[in-house]
């Protein structure tokens, strides 16, 4: 089921959908992607008043916390009270599905997947794919949130779905 973008999933459309007025000319590689993506997301995060966690990128202090990027939550001993977000992008077609199955275990309250794909009708695909993975899973709980957000290569632009169960 499709539904409606909340606060927070629109503050993370607004800041991925920068990301193409700040590529240059001679285009990002996979890992520059993914590094300007974790900024934008972490970034969104940050003045939410999340604690960050990436590797690769400005948030790199913190180090990775078993996902590529993921909003912490965490008391005043350290101790983790809320992971509000958790996201995980791929650029290679072939591990897509491998790394959103990362997400499908997650206990967040948002869940972002960003690929790429050569256009709408592939990113389209993709999702419907992950999205059968989502229905299927027996950890799926009503209301589970995804938050898909393909890079469409021809449009060089993203194209947004959310799927909430």
């Amino acid at each position: 089921m499709s539904g409606r973008m909340n606060a927070v999933e629109r503050r993370i459309q607004s800041a991925l959908g920068t990301l193409h007025d700040r590529e240059p000319r001679r285009r990002w590689t996979d890992g520059e992607w993914t590094r300007e993506v974790k900024h934008a997301v972490g970034g969104t995060g940050e003045t939410l008043g999340y604690k960050i966690y990436a590797n690769r990128c400005r948030f790199k202090r913190n180090g990775e916390w078993l996902f590529d990027l993921v909003w912490l939550r965490q008391g005043s001993g350290g101790e983790l009270l809320d992971a509000p977000l958790v996201l995980e992008s791929e650029w290679r077609r072939a591990g897509i599905s491998d790394d959103f199955q990362k997400l499908l275990v997650a206990r967040a309250r948002h869940r972002v997947m960003v690929f790429q794909a050569r256009n709408k009708t592939r990113a389209v695909d993709i999702i419907e794919k992950l999205v059968a993975q989502v229905e299927v899973c027996k950890l799926t709980e009503p209301g589970d949130r995804y938050l898909f957000a393909g890079w469409l290569n021809a449009g060089r632009d993203f194209f947004f779905h959310l799927h909430v169960t």
